[in-house]
């Protein structure tokens, strides 16, 4: 997972959890949705960091069938560059 993620930056997380993937792998149509749905606020990277990292696992578990954060970002991951993959021709 890029060092991006593991530090938890808001602009790269809102980047690989993009419409696209959350339509695709979640029930929810973007990543306010996400958000929204356990009331959290998250509009910059100081409001993402006052959030502890369990409370995204635990919402994570509660409404997708990822384990936790980190194995929903690595799915994201892949599907970005999955996405990229498909989009390159040969």
């Amino acid at each position: 997972m890029s060092a991006q993620i593991k530090n938890r930056d808001y602009s790269a997380i809102k980047f690989y959890l993009c419409p696209a993937f959350m339509q695709a792998k979640t029930n929810f149509k973007n990543l306010d949705n996400f958000f929204s749905a356990c009331d959290l606020e998250v509009y910059s990277q100081e409001s993402f960091d006052a959030i502890p990292p369990e409370i995204f696992d635990q919402h994570v578990q509660n409404t997708t069938s990822f384990e936790d954060f980190n194995a929903f970002m690595s799915a994201a991951l892949d599907f970005s560059f999955e996405s990229q993959l498909k989009g390159i021709k040969l």
